[in-house]
């Protein structure tokens, strides 16, 4: 009995451990943003915002962030 009991603590550990998230560093925004979001299904998002600093605006997927373009390649700049 107390075999079984510490087998299936051990397993559960292991199943947390395994599905835990992916540690990083979170930082507030200390600035107001613009933001528009583009798509959200639920594990699904992409969403676009502006770098207040730069005028730049940027995509930002679930799998990273890339600055948008004009179709002519240069960056998109909105005022």
């Amino acid at each position: 009995m107390n075999k079984k009991v510490i087998g299936i603590v051990l397993i559960l550990a292991i199943c947390f451990g395994l599905t835990g998230c992916i540690k990083g560093n979170r930082l507030e925004n200390q600035e107001n943003t613009s933001w528009y979001g583009i798509l959200n299904d639920g594990s699904c998002f992409v969403y676009t915002f502006k770098d207040e600093e730069t005028g730049v605006w940027y995509i930002s997927t679930s799998e990273g962030i890339t600055p948008r373009l004009n179709a002519d390649g240069t960056l998109y700049v909105s005022e």
